[in-house]
């Protein structure tokens, strides 16, 4: 699929070079881990009809926005009828939380990730966030929405080592075209301060520590104002000083209203979610309440 980005005016693009090379132009296109998400979502010259749900960008922030599975079963095609990896799944996620889906590898939360987020589809069963029907939506509509609703927080960072911090942070900003550049900028910006990193904004990912890089994925995933956070192992690869700091990030954001989904195998990060459903094979093995981290002022403590 050809990615095309939004034609703009090097002279309103503060991150354009002297051959009016922006840093979009620099952005290589041989990263293709970097987001199946990102790269399907580029279809700004020619928006589908299904811009209708980047209207919804208006935007179930006003609804009640949740996450809905009933009866979802996934089955991979393969010898001997394939493999299972959801199993007539139902779940509900309230909106405004924190919830984690934990697991062994095996138990089917990488799959879950990928349906609630669009980016595979169910063998069977419905799948909603807020009033949208993921479900149905074709691979042009899905990648609307996605652009505009969903954030992701990846376990090894996903971050483009050719742009910088800051241009890693506006990328997703640049994909959607919805503000002026400098708009952008200044937004990206106070993510960064949000964060933590903003004295790191001019640094190449390579240049961070390992919890630096995971504060600037969550920065970019909060670009775009998602209602829906998702974080893949968020703390897979930090030490655990580095770790707690990642989830009172994550833990924050959950506290100022947006939807935040944890996907681990590591259980004791329950204790800052408020809910914690385990997955084995497949199926909901259990579902009970988190424990929060002690709040003071709306801080965590």
């Amino acid at each position: 699929m050809e990615c095309r980005f939004p034609e703009q005016s090097t002279m309103d693009c503060p991150l354009s070079d002297k051959s009016g090379s922006t840093f979009i132009d620099r952005c290589p296109a041989m990263f293709p881990n970097i987001l199946y998400v990102m790269k399907h979502s580029v279809h700004l010259k020619s928006p589908s009809p299904a811009e209708a749900f980047a209207a919804s960008d208006a935007r179930l922030k006003n609804q009640a926005a949740f996450v809905r599975f009933t009866s979802v079963t996934k089955r991979y095609p393969g010898a001997d009828g394939g493999e299972l990896a959801l199993d007539n799944l139902n779940l509900t996620f309230e909106a405004g939380g924190m919830m984690a889906i934990v697991g062994k590898s095996g138990s089917g939360k990488s799959t879950l990730l990928n349906l609630v987020t669009g980016v595979d589809y169910p063998t069977s069963g419905e799948i909603f966030i807020g009033e949208t029907a993921v479900h149905h939506l074709d691979e042009s509509e899905s990648a609307t929405w996605r652009r505009g609703s969903v954030g992701i927080v990846f376990q090894f960072f996903q971050l483009l080592p050719a742009l910088t911090v800051l241009e890693n942070v506006l990328l997703p900003m640049a994909l959607l075209g919805r503000e002026q550049a400098r708009v952008r900028e200044s937004r990206a910006r106070a993510l960064l301060e949000q964060v933590g990193i903003a004295d790191q904004a001019r640094k190449l990912p390579t240049a961070l520590s390992g919890g630096q890089q995971q504060r600037c994925a969550i920065a970019r995933a909060l670009a775009n104002d998602p209602l829906l956070l998702v974080a893949d192992e968020p703390t897979g690869n930090l030490d655990s000083r580095t770790a707690e700091g990642v989830l009172a990030l994550l833990r924050q954001q959950a506290d100022t209203g947006k939807t935040v989904l944890l996907v681990t195998h590591e259980r004791e990060i329950g204790r800052v979610a408020d809910r914690v459903v385990t997955l084995v094979d497949g199926r909901v093995f259990a579902d009970e309440p988190g424990a929060r981290l002690h709040r003071t002022g709306g801080k965590i403590a």
